[in-house]
């Protein structure tokens, strides 16, 4: 684990946390890529290692939570529609996760997506 300043109380959660980021803990958002968003917002963040897989980390959970409760409206959705009689079972039981499905699921979270003013006719809005 790495060396932390003795005069910090730190929890025993906190240490814990701390030595399975030291870890080989593997990420889906790659570590130069935060990196490169540190240095872009204008903070440097060679020397924290652990701060830079810290956020690693919560930007894969936000990421899996965001797709997840896309694809549960996207299954809702689907049981919505009804059903073709001429189209195959595997067809019929594959999911499709849309745009609209992402962006309602962000804005749960209070991120408000919006479409590229070059779109005609952007989604939802035929």
């Amino acid at each position: 684990m790495a060396q932390h300043d003795p005069s910090i109380s730190v929890s025993a959660a906190t240490q814990q946390l701390l030595a399975k980021l030291d870890d080989d803990l593997p990420t889906i958002v790659p570590e130069e890529l935060v990196v490169a968003q540190f240095k872009q917002a204008g903070c440097n963040c060679d020397d924290n290692p652990q701060l830079v897989k810290l956020v690693a980390v919560a930007g894969q959970h936000f990421l899996s939570t965001v797709l997840n409760d896309a694809a549960a409206l996207a299954r809702r959705r689907a049981v919505a529609q009804p059903r073709g009689g001429g189209r195959a079972k595997d067809a019929e039981r594959r999911l499709v996760l849309g745009p609209e499905d992402a962006a309602q699921s962000l804005r749960d979270y209070g991120v408000n997506v919006r479409p590229a003013p070059y779109y005609v006719n952007p989604p939802g809005r035929r």
